[in-house]
């Protein structure tokens, strides 16, 4: 979800100092430890996938006085899936419907996978069973 800079505007006048909405979940800042954490990169990659100016962010980060800019919400939002209803409203999941989609994916390969052992089960029968008559075959001496 792309939003305009005006809207990213009024959004950051309702916050202060990057805390989050209400208070009582994890502050904005908070929040984007926890997506480049979470996507698995550098703090450097974050800010490089969102425009967001590296010496900036840590500023923001390491200062408990200094708010998150428009800018920064902004390349928040640049971010391939990340839920700005989470980011911004603490609504939903980090990753929003992806996270059901993903869980979804998960019950369907599991259930593949248990289809796949089963016939692998099956198949292992089927060799030991072939091994055993082919074994009785050449103990009769009758060969193959």
């Amino acid at each position: 979800m792309l939003l305009s800079i005006k809207k990213i505007i009024i959004l950051k006048k309702r916050w202060k100092a990057g805390k989050s909405v209400g208070g009582t979940m994890k502050s904005v800042k908070e929040k984007i430890v926890e997506i480049y954490k979470t996507l698995g990169i550098s703090q450097a990659e974050f800010c490089r996938r969102s425009g967001i100016n590296v010496s900036n962010l840590s500023t923001v980060l390491s200062n408990k006085d200094k708010g998150v800019s428009a800018s920064m919400i902004y390349g928040v939002a640049q971010i391939p899936d990340i839920n700005m209803n989470w980011f911004l409203k603490n609504e939903g999941n980090m990753f929003g419907q992806k996270e059901e989609y993903l869980s979804e994916l998960e019950d369907t390969h599991k259930k593949e996978v248990d289809t796949i052992k089963a016939d692998l089960e099956k198949a292992q029968a089927v060799i030991s069973t072939l091994e055993r008559l082919i074994e009785k075959q050449l103990n009769k001496g009758g060969g193959l």
